[in-house]
């Protein structure tokens, strides 16, 4: 068993498909546990401390629009983006703070890294929270294609 890198390094300027990517790659590196534990862990560490951006809450969204990731998985992300509904006005890497003649603005706080998971089979559903929303907010798409 090998992990390579090479796919990942020549796709990574498809931002769309960044999250499957870096979850690829981190379950590879976690199934290489079984030939080399000491490069498994290396390269787990390296990855947690500077690849995982596109699998906090915020970003996960961009992989609705991959052409990599599976109906399946897009199905499942839709439907824990429903559960967790639109119409709410809560975010946890957010602050409202208010302005002048009342006007309100929102300041967003830098996304916390996710914990890079310590088994294989993660799903990008998995990475879904209540910050995903933010992303079809800031970007006001509409989400009526979720519910198809």
């Amino acid at each position: 068993a090998v992990v390579s890198t090479q796919s990942t390094g020549l796709q990574c300027s498809i931002s769309t498909a960044a999250p499957l990517l870096d979850l690829e790659l981190i379950n590879a590196f976690i199934d290489y546990k079984s030939v080399n534990p000491t490069i498994s862990k290396a390269g787990l560490n390296s990855i947690s401390k500077k690849h995982t951006w596109y699998l906090c809450e915020e970003l996960v969204p961009l992989a609705l629009y991959s052409d990599m990731v599976t109906v399946e998985d897009k199905e499942m992300i839709a439907d824990r983006l429903l559960q967790l509904g639109f119409d709410r006005d809560c975010c946890k890497n957010r602050d409202v703070r208010q302005e002048k003649e009342g006007a309100l603005a929102t300041v967003y706080g830098k996304s916390k890294l996710p914990e890079v998971p310590k088994v294989t089979g993660s799903r990008l559903v998995d990475s879904v929270g209540e910050d995903s929303v933010m992303f079809f907010n800031i970007l006001k798409l509409n989400t009526s294609f979720l519910e198809k």
